[in-house]
């Protein structure tokens, strides 16, 4: 089975993945991340930076995120996506050049097709914009969003992304929540 984590910075996806990872036998894929923590597609090793680099690979990209859709949906095993193409089209729409709107949910469809094989469970984590700074600012100094009104931007094309979700989903607010309490309420779905 795959579970998807998804959702702005701050909400608590890759703290809920290392938790979860051990209890649901499963390796946490970041594919939306740069660095060298924990497990994720491919290696940020300088050579495979390089190699990247040389053969136009774009690291951080709707690309990525299919080459790591295409692999799982292959796999019988249990996978847990730290971010993916929902997170790429969110950031992505206001960092990046934009997709246009109907090439966008054309690609979300794509994705989520790819994973229709597999047994998926799609979790969006959310949580105001003032708890999500809090918990990031400290870890991450060039948090992004910058500003309450990107947050709130990112969290309605979340919130859209969601709405459209063929996959089984789950949207847990994590604002008043215990980490034990998300980790605890994920595990429940993850077995219906």
């Amino acid at each position: 089975m795959i579970l998807i984590l998804e959702g702005t910075n701050g909400t608590g996806k890759s703290t809920c993945a290392k938790l979860l990872s051990p209890i649901l036998g499963a390796p946490v894929y970041r594919p939306f991340r740069r660095g060298n923590s924990d497990l994720h597609w491919g290696s940020c090793s300088v050579q495979e930076k390089q190699l990247r680099e040389q053969f136009k690979v774009p690291l951080n990209t709707h690309i990525e995120d299919l080459y790591v859709a295409d692999l799982i949906s292959t796999v019988e095993t249990n996978i847990i996506l730290d971010r993916s193409i929902p997170s790429a089209i969110s950031y992505g729409l206001m960092e990046h050049d934009p997709l246009l709107p109907n090439d966008t949910v054309e690609l979300f469809f794509y994705w989520q097709k790819m994973l229709l094989e597999q047994k998926a469970l799609y979790v969006w984590m959310t949580a105001t914009y003032d708890t999500a700074r809090k918990r990031s600012i400290n870890r991450i100094p060039s948090w992004w969003p910058i500003n309450r009104e990107q947050y709130d931007e990112l969290e309605s094309t979340f919130s859209i992304l969601y709405s459209l979700c063929e996959l089984s989903k789950l949207c847990v607010n994590t604002e008043n929540m215990g980490v034990d309490e998300v980790v605890e309420t994920i595990c429940q779905h993850w077995t219906i």
